[in-house]
């Protein structure tokens, strides 16, 4: 039987880690952790727990769905209508299904920014962090734009301001990044999970939402601010549009949703080559136990196990929510999403609570793109970049896991 202990348990617990990977407990300021957590559960609350929150799923069902389905039909006079699903019987093929949904979200967003639709919102949620958290105008302002641009899109928000950042704003940048989603992807998830997982739109872009103060929060016990950022109180205004018009942005976001899609489909392949490969060598190197050969996902699930349960999962379902959580960490979201969809068995609580845990950036090879594209705009820190990597990769796993804590609690019956 489950009870709201668990995910307080399990969000102690990664509170806790996160302090053990501070670079200086003395220096943690409170205010911004708790402010965090106080904003998170304000969304949570709002989202999952409200009337308001039932339309907002309802209508963010409705209204990805219908943006897939257009974007499907664009497809299928390109690939064919069995391609992409529409045929009766038909099974779609995952690399049109991912060129198809993200060239298509990512020409929507870049339309959107240049609108200023996607500016005045996040102009509205970085006040909101800016005075709740007490977080310099930078952190906030890239916090707010990872909830709808990637890792190293958000930060060309505040390019002027890098090169004299604090280290503590950097390691922020980072974390937060690891911690959200990019809008460009976000509608291949919903496509991955929405005939699985009932109002799955609705759970990501909660998750979404949920992670930017949180990112923020865990970025502030991880690395404590000991200086005096420069925009402090202050507001940082969005750019300007690159983009001379609606068209040349539809065209501008299509061509850089095609090469984010072909940058998809060639991880997909190496990573699920590689990962077959891994658990081809275990399977000689290991000898049966236990009535089966142990994989990659085997020792991640029987190592993860214990982290799932505490967010929630019952414990039956715990060890495939573990393997998938490792999954994740150790290849990408992407591989754990296609493998996410095609699990059975999972109890429905363990699947919503899986898909707030995956909605990250946060795996190791996500470190070395930040590095480049980070130590690109900034090329005189990038050595400081890479040695925040791998911390701000923790911090990022922690984010997305406390998330799945507060949604665990927050979805109780």
């Amino acid at each position: 039987m489950l009870s709201s202990w668990q995910p307080l348990l399990g969000f102690s617990f990664l509170l806790a880690a996160a302090w053990l990977l501070s670079r200086n407990r003395r220096a943690i300021r409170w205010r911004p952790v708790l402010g965090g957590i106080v904003l998170q559960g304000a969304f949570a609350l709002l989202v999952l727990r409200t009337r308001a929150g039932r339309g907002f799923f309802e209508g963010a069902q409705t209204l990805f769905n219908a943006l897939l389905d257009h974007a499907k039909e664009g497809a299928a006079r390109l690939f064919g209508e069995e391609a992409v699903g529409l045929a009766p019987g038909s099974t779609p093929l995952l690399g049109a299904v991912i060129l198809a949904s993200v060239v298509f979200f990512a020409s929507l967003f870049a339309l959107l920014h240049h609108t200023g639709v996607i500016a005045a919102i996040v102009g509205l949620m970085a006040r909101l962090m800016a005075r709740t958290l007490g977080t310099s105008g930078a952190e906030s302002s890239v916090a707010a734009a990872n909830i709808f641009v990637g890792q190293t899109e958000a930060p060309l928000l505040i390019k002027p301001y890098l090169p004299r950042m604090t280290s503590s704003e950097i390691g922020t940048v980072m974390v937060v990044g690891f911690a959200t989603v990019a809008g460009g992807v976000f509608g291949l998830y919903v496509e991955m999970l929405r005939q699985s997982i009932p109002d799955i739109a609705g759970h990501l872009l909660a998750a979404s939402v949920m992670s930017a103060p949180m990112g923020l929060a865990v970025a502030k016990i991880i690395f404590p601010e000991e200086e005096q950022p420069e925009t402090l109180g202050v507001q940082v205004g969005a750019p300007p549009s690159p983009y001379a018009n609606a068209l040349d942005a539809a065209a501008g976001g299509a061509g850089d949703g095609l090469k984010l899609a072909l940058n998809i489909l060639g991880m997909l392949l190496a990573f699920l080559a590689l990962l077959s490969a891994a658990n081809g060598l275990l399977s000689l190197a290991s000898p049966q136990a236990f009535g089966h050969h142990w994989t990659l996902e085997s020792w991640l699930g029987l190592l993860l196990s214990p982290v799932a349960w505490l967010m929630g999962v019952p414990w039956q379902d715990a060890q495939q929510v573990g393997a998938l959580l490792g999954t994740k960490i150790a290849v990408n979201e992407f591989v754990a999403f296609d493998r996410m969809a095609q699990a059975s068995g999972l109890h429905e609580r363990s699947s919503l609570i899986l898909s707030y845990a995956l909605c990250g950036f946060a795996n190791f090879s996500s470190i070395a793109i930040q590095i480049g594209g980070l130590g690109g705009i900034c090329p005189e820190r990038r050595g400081e970049i890479a040695r925040l990597g791998l911390r701000a990769m923790a911090g990022g796993i922690l984010t997305s896991w406390l998330t799945a804590c507060t949604a665990a609690l927050f979805l109780m019956p």
